[in-house]
């Protein structure tokens, strides 16, 4: 039920946990970790063709031979090992691909905002802590946009306006 392919979206809703060998199912970390994220085509069409080559009676995309939640222990030796040798060379681990998935959203000048809510984290903070030297030219926008507001056209209509505060200054 968490995730629907016709409108491209993943409910994250709970999380499981291998606790003593048995998994342990409960909510995210925070409030802010539940939540809901469109998954791009390119995943849509990719898990569309798995489920219809790997039906499953369960609640999990992703199963066992046996219909059994996949776990990291098992999948790690099997195939994520040697996956990562063939495709991006070690040392790469799952946490790896979230912070790959941060740094392309950053690339394509994904906000910050929209970003924290995307990856869960429960304030702006936890992600600029974690991705914020990802995201460049933040101070020279910041010049720039003053540039522009700062645009003799734009002081010029401010100098026009009526009982105006604004102070000429010496040489300006």
């Amino acid at each position: 039920d968490d995730l629907d392919l016709l409108r491209r979206t993943l409910h994250v809703e709970r999380t499981a946990t291998e606790v003593s060998g048995h998994l342990a199912y409960g909510p995210p970390k925070t409030a802010a970790g539940r939540r809901t994220i469109t998954i791009p085509d390119v995943l849509i069409n990719f898990i569309a063709a798995h489920l219809a080559n790997y039906p499953s009676d369960t609640p999990f995309v992703f199963t066992s031979a046996t219909g059994k939640p996949i776990r990291w222990t098992g999948l790690r030796r099997r195939a994520w090992k040697r996956g990562v040798v063939e495709s991006v060379g070690t040392p790469c681990t799952p946490k790896d691909l979230r912070h790959t998935h941060a740094a392309l959203s950053i690339a394509e000048d994904v906000h910050p905002k929209v970003l924290q809510a995307r990856m869960g984290h429960s304030s702006i903070a936890i992600t600029m802590d974690t991705y914020g030297g990802l995201f460049s030219g933040f101070d020279e926008g910041i010049a720039t946009a003053l540039d522009e507001a700062f645009s003799q056209p734009r002081v010029s209509e401010m100098r026009q306006i009526r009982d105006s505060k604004v102070i000429d200054l010496p040489g300006q």
